[in-house]
């Protein structure tokens, strides 16, 4: 019986000495630490971060122009811009495109009927910026603002 009881005795001590090692940290395992040279915390302690991404209008040196139809006489237009015909622009709807920034985009409106130009203007857009160019028509005349 003796013999019982010193071996329940060690088997407690064996058991509590093997969970007081095995639930603490080791104070001499290195902490993992971001290894992606991409990262700005590179180095550091996990996890890695990363700067945001680049905006696409940045990296393209792009903007943003808009043409807006807003024909009093409520006549649709052909927009044309650096010389490309961007399609017909039915009153009260606009085209929204990238364009290169920083340079001068020459745009007409068009009589989508004889293909007169009634109205042009040219923008320069700046880069990740839009640039909203509206059209007002009167009878006589037309105006892009």
């Amino acid at each position: 019986m003796k013999l019982s009881i010193e071996l329940k005795v060690l088997s407690v001590v064996a058991c509590a000495l093997f969970a007081v090692s095995c639930s603490g940290s080791d104070p001499a395992a290195p902490t993992p630490t971001c290894q992606d040279r991409t990262a700005t915390n590179f180095g550091a302690p996990l996890p890695c971060t990363y700067p945001p991404p680049t905006p696409a209008c940045e990296t393209n040196h792009t903007g943003t122009l808009i043409v807006v139809n807003h024909a009093a006489n409520l006549l649709p237009r052909d927009v044309y811009v650096d010389g490309a015909n961007w399609g017909t622009l039915p009153y009260g709807s606009q085209f929204t495109r990238e364009v290169a920034a920083g340079v001068p985009h020459p745009v007409e409106c068009r009589d989508t009927a004889t293909g007169r130009i009634v109205s042009t203007a040219q923008p320069n857009i700046a880069q990740c910026q839009a640039y909203t160019l509206t059209n007002t028509f009167s009878v006589d005349r037309e105006v892009l603002d």
